[in-house]
């Protein structure tokens, strides 16, 4: 429902109808259940609009439902497509604001497209989700996310001195040469730029490696880039903390 008023709204901009009265006739029509009036000022003014559930709740029950979906090999185009668009709403900054506002990824306006830009850059929060979503992806192995996080030309220095690039790390991570079983982070310093932000900090957890067990705590820098309209971890590089 959410995505079908968005959708809707979309349409009537584009044809020059006033969003208000476009409402209006949707609260007349058969479609008029209550939710369609309950979000209409989110719907119409969602830069204004108070949260009543935000984009990062309903991107984690649309996530459940297509991982529930995958276990008994359903395929569900439509929920994917809204998977997507709440993926796109989240890395534009919208996480913690209300479902609403995917109308504004899809309705493309000014303001999403200077969210979108690559000479933005990037505010705390939103350095804090692309780390978050990075070690969470390496302790899960998920492939899927790390292919989105990671540029595709970039240098992964490990503690040991080696490096890989992308395909090679997500082939150790596929073939269990390197687990992850769990990872702390603490971001310290950041060095931000139009189209990259460098960002210092600290990692702990433990590791299993060819085999073997491991510790980690280093001190690590981690360099993201603007990559056609996405942020993308272009270089990675640790070092052993002693003792």
């Amino acid at each position: 429902m959410n995505q079908a008023v968005a959708e809707a709204l979309v349409v009537a901009r584009a044809d020059g109808l006033d969003p208000d009265v476009f409402y209006d006739v949707l609260q007349a029509s058969a479609v008029a259940a209550p939710y369609v009036s309950y979000k209409r000022e989110t719907f119409l003014r969602p830069e204004s609009a108070e949260v009543a559930f935000p984009v990062s709740l309903l991107q984690k029950d649309v996530g459940l439902g297509l991982e529930l979906a995958r276990e008994h090999h359903l395929d569900l185009p439509v929920a994917t497509t809204v998977g997507r668009v709440l993926e796109d709403a989240r890395r534009a900054g919208l996480a913690d604001r209300d479902m609403a506002e995917v109308v504004r990824l899809l309705r493309n306006d000014n303001q999403m497209e200077e969210t979108m830009t690559s000479s933005d850059t990037l505010s705390t929060g939103q350095i804090d989700d692309l780390e978050d979503r990075r070690y969470a992806a390496m302790v899960d192995a998920d492939l899927d996310a790390l292919d989105e996080l990671l540029s595709d030309e970039v240098r992964y220095a490990h503690s040991d001195a080696s490096v890989d690039s992308k395909a090679s790390y997500l082939e150790i991570l596929r073939n269990g040469t390197l687990v992850y079983h769990s990872l702390e982070h603490t971001t310290e310093a950041v060095v931000s730029r139009p189209g990259v932000v460098i960002v210092g900090g600290t990692m702990s957890g433990s590791i299993r490696m060819n085999g073997a067990a491991k510790t980690l705590n280093s001190r690590v820098v981690a360099v993201w880039v603007a990559e056609d309209g996405r942020w993308r971890l272009l270089a990675f590089q640790p070092t052993r903390i002693p003792g």
